[in-house]
């Protein structure tokens, strides 16, 4: 792997952000967009998580 920010699943970083209410504040990572099936479309085609603790 020539790029170490780079991994073959994931998008590469770019960002990040925060944004701040009155009662907390919201963090944001942006990620380059990778193309493929979302989870939800997974899930709804049968997909499930192999092992339990794989989060």
């Amino acid at each position: 792997m020539d790029n170490p920010s780079r991994h073959y699943v994931s998008g590469t970083y770019i960002d990040y952000f925060h944004t701040d209410t009155d009662d907390d504040r919201l963090l944001y990572l942006v990620q380059e967009l990778v193309n493929g099936k979302s989870l939800a479309e997974l899930v709804k085609r049968g997909w499930h998580r192999k092992n339990k603790s794989s989060l």
